[in-house]
């Protein structure tokens, strides 16, 4: 990020927003500005090397809409998207799988959910294996969807939307 808007950025998390009292709840406890710091690193390289080479040729060649002869509105993306589309799901898995923001936000109710079943039921084993299968089940169906994507942009070679 440029060390201005770094700069920016830094004052609304640490100063205004207080995120380093995050700190102070068990889930963040092992958690600390380095690590927020890291996270913000790894996001700016992930940014830079992935959706910056596709910024100018997308403000380049803007999306437009055709009509069809049947009366049908199409809309055809500039061709950048279709070397984009991967890229993206692709980081949006390895988010889901790694980050921990995403696995203390999206996956905490479900693990207190089983944590609670387990102490109600005393069958830690097999309330954990439910739900490490349903981790398992939302990670792989999401996979799908994207080599699904992937796999019907490299046949068709189109970027249009209908």
């Amino acid at each position: 990020m440029t060390s201005s808007l770094r700069h920016t950025l830094d004052f609304l998390l640490y100063q205004w927003l207080e995120a380093e009292t995050l700190q102070q709840r068990s889930s963040f406890s092992d958690h600390s500005r380095e690590t927020f710091d890291a996270v913000l690193d790894t996001s700016e390289r992930i940014a830079r090397e992935k959706y910056a080479p596709f910024n100018r040729l997308v403000d380049l060649e803007e999306p437009r809409t055709e009509t069809e002869p049947d009366g049908t509105l199409r809309v055809v993306l500039p061709q950048a998207v279709k070397r984009m589309i991967p890229a993206f799901m692709e980081r949006s898995i390895e988010l889901m799988k790694t980050t921990t923001l995403v696995a203390t936000v999206a996956y905490a109710d479900l693990l207190f959910q089983a944590n609670e079943l387990a102490q109600k039921t005393f069958r830690p084993l097999e309330v954990f294996t439910v739900t490490a299968l349903i981790y398992f089940v939302v990670i792989y169906f999401a996979s799908l969807v994207v080599h699904r994507i992937e796999r019907r942009l490299a046949v068709s070679g189109e970027t249009t939307v209908h």
